[in-house]
């Protein structure tokens, strides 16, 4: 975090890569926080939000898990068409 209150992330070379732009004259002693549900957020001594990265580990872990459970009903149905002689696959 910047003192202008921007968070930058530079290279290994000291190019700029990616920036929060933050670095507004309205925000006053910004501090970087990461919370327990994996949100990454900027926020200004008064508590308010100047940014956030939006990325919550709970909601990410669920659609895993969702995505998993299609995965395996579509190896199940793939399985059980290559029994039948539907498929070519070898299981």
């Amino acid at each position: 975090m910047q003192g202008d209150n921007n968070l930058v992330i530079y290279d290994s070379i000291g190019v700029y890569f990616w920036a929060s732009w933050t670095n507004n004259p309205g925000f006053v002693n910004c501090q970087l926080k990461m919370r327990d549900d994996g949100n990454l957020i900027i926020f200004q001594s008064n508590g308010s939000i100047v940014w956030q990265s939006n990325t919550i580990i709970g909601k990410i872990r669920d659609l895993l898990k969702f995505c998993l459970v299609i995965v395996k009903i579509k190896f199940f149905h793939l399985k059980y068409l290559a029994k039948l002689g539907l498929l070519n696959l070898i299981f």
